[in-house]
């Protein structure tokens, strides 16, 4: 079983786009006499609705009035993880957080992960991770039993060198 490190910025606007939301990085917004500058204070638009994400908490009251006027919110990760949170809970049934998937009829697999539930458009046992941290040896396993993972991409540095990842399954007594 691996430990979680908390989330982080990069997680946060993969796991928006994961669900249908749109990130905007570049470029500069000009409010009155301030700058917004997307590279640190991302657009995140979800629903219609849209926020700037102020991961240093460095816009200012006169700011965030400004930008209400132009009908967007400024939120802080806390708030942007809630909103992923929210868009998993509407495209997802049943949904449980972290536990133990049995596989076959013997077989127990102890996995860590975000959220696990069915998704409601195609019924799809799923889990969703908000960080890429399920390795590909895994990810095969989980859907060799009609489990789906849906995660950020991954890049080679998160499974190691090979960029495979590893998975070790050991011997149990079954249930």
């Amino acid at each position: 079983v691996v430990k979680r490190k908390p989330i982080n910025r990069r997680s946060l606007i993969h796991s928006v786009e994961m669900f249908g939301g749109k990130i905007t990085e570049m470029g500069i917004l000009f409010v009155g006499n301030r700058q917004i500058n997307y590279q640190r204070t991302p657009k995140v638009t979800i629903g219609g609705r849209k926020f700037i994400v102020d991961f240093h908490n460095e816009i200012d009251a006169k700011a965030r009035q400004a930008l209400k006027t132009l009908g967007m919110e400024v939120i802080g990760a806390g708030e942007l993880k809630t909103l992923v949170k929210e868009l998993i809970e509407a495209n997802f049934s049943s949904l449980r957080r972290n536990g133990t998937i049995v596989l076959g009829f013997n077989d127990v697999l102890v996995y860590r992960y975000d959220y696990m539930g069915y998704n409601r458009d195609s019924g799809q046992l799923t889990v969703v991770n908000l960080k890429p941290d399920t390795a590909p040896s895994l990810v095969n396993l989980l859907r060799s039993y009609g489990v789906e993972v849906i995660q950020p991409e991954a890049t080679g540095e998160t499974f190691g060198r090979d960029g495979k990842g590893k998975l070790r399954i050991l011997p149990g007594g079954g249930l």
